[in-house]
């Protein structure tokens, strides 16, 4: 969210001061006005921001400053869709069927996460783009290589490719549902992951010992809801309420609260 603020708010820069920045031939021509003014407000008027300071080219680095933004969006969506196809792999995620859609030429059961591998494609090479522009465009041989002409003919092509990845993400999580049975399956097979909440409950009973312990009784191993009960007992914490009241569903933290804040 942070990074799409960044760009919604982004201010683009504009060049309005003669051939090589200095309004040299209208200073002569007509020295009566104040040009810099003149070009100035010209500019602010396209919704630009002047930049009075240039040479016979307004220098790329506003519009590198952009597309470094547009790309770090699209890495973080890069990994979002990596990381939901593999949920989808686990289980975690299951996908919508769409009656008209063919999941494999060969394997008519199937439902490709096909969204979210379009996604990382169209981001990845959207980025291969821009990385592009950042090397090539930050120089400009004394100021007047044209060679950035052909470059900027593809800044739409870069932009769209993005926009793309950005519209297959949307697609792929309108289809998504959780697969709440699986996870709560999943949670209760991995007691375990409550070991960091009854060590940290030791460590507030001032015991100096107390992850060499729950690391001796749980590392590596896997605990049910009836190795729990045991696990507290063994650590003399079977009357402890908050500990007896915990199970995985409910080790969520601020989760909830956080989620609603978005």
């Amino acid at each position: 969210m942070k990074q799409f603020n960044k760009i919604k708010n982004f201010k683009f820069e504009g060049k309005c001061n003669g051939a090589v920045g200095n309004h040299n031939a209208l200073k002569v021509a007509l020295s009566s006005k104040d040009w810099m003014e003149i070009g100035k407000d010209f500019v602010k008027e396209l919704g630009l921001i002047p930049n009075l300071y240039t040479t016979q080219i307004l220098f790329y680095d506003n519009w590198i400053e952009f597309f470094q933004t547009i790309s770090l969006i699209n890495g973080i969506l890069t990994d979002l869709s990596i990381n939901v196809w593999q949920y989808i792999m686990l289980e975690v995620f299951a996908q919508k069927k769409k009656e008209n859609e063919v999941g494999s030429s060969t394997m008519p059961q199937k439902i490709n996460p096909i969204n979210f591998e379009n996604a990382e494609g169209n981001l990845q090479l959207a980025n291969s783009m821009f990385q592009y522009f950042e090397r090539k465009l930050i120089r400009s041989r004394l100021q007047r290589d044209l060679s950035d002409s052909t470059v900027r003919r593809n800044f739409g092509e870069a932009l769209g490719y993005s926009v793309l990845g950005w519209r297959n993400i949307q697609s792929g999580l309108n289809r998504l549902s959780v697969n709440s049975k699986h996870l709560k399956e999943e949670l209760n097979n991995h007691w375990e992951i409550l070991t960091e909440a009854i060590q940290t409950v030791l460590r507030l009973k001032n015991d100096t010992q107390a992850y060499e312990k729950l690391k001796k009784l749980s590392r590596g191993k896997k605990i049910d809801k009836e190795g729990y009960s045991g696990l507290l007992k063994s650590l003399g914490l079977e009357d402890d309420e908050r500990l007896k009241k915990l199970t995985p569903e409910k080790y969520t933290g601020y989760a909830e609260e956080l989620c609603q804040k978005i």
